[in-house]
């Protein structure tokens, strides 16, 4: 899903988190909102930086425009040969920890609030664009699937 849609989406479930529950602090309403549509795809950013040694905002929105486009054009069969960029914010094991986090601090349930929030939007698109979801849920099992598979390089 693209970060105007998150950021959409992820206001409309603040605004009703704090209609929900008017008791909440203003400060973990910030992290939720947040949490939504930004702090978890910060794992696309260090991706890229990792793999092109750039750190070139708009080279990176570039790249990733490119990416999405030509692996949308690709048939579900051509798309299970490529690996997938393993995304720890995005895992399941991730969110997890964050949950755990909410025993210190309650602030960590409202970002695992925004972050579940989020990749239920992703396993949304990831269905509409015929993307094996399971790709998205673990970062265990996308190292484990990687293994055998070749690197989706742009032309």
């Amino acid at each position: 899903m693209q970060p105007k849609q998150h950021l959409t989406y992820g206001t409309i479930f603040t605004i009703a988190i704090s209609l929900i529950f008017p008791k909440t602090t203003l400060f973990n309403l910030l992290i939720l909102w947040l949490s939504t549509w930004l702090i978890i795809d910060l794992d696309h950013i260090l991706t890229y930086i990792i793999k092109t040694k750039s750190i070139n905002p708009k080279r990176f929105w570039k790249h990733s425009q490119q990416r999405r486009k030509q692996f949308n054009k690709i048939s579900k069969q051509e798309k299970k040969q490529y690996e997938t960029s393993p995304m720890i914010l995005h895992s399941t094991e991730f969110l997890i920890m964050l949950i755990l986090l909410g025993n210190i601090s309650p602030t960590f349930y409202f970002i695992s609030a925004g972050f579940f929030f989020h990749l239920i939007l992703d396993y949304i698109d990831y269905y509409k664009r015929k993307i094996n979801v399971l790709t998205k849920m673990s970062i265990i099992y996308t190292l484990i699937t990687n293994k055998k598979k070749k690197e989706f390089i742009i032309e």
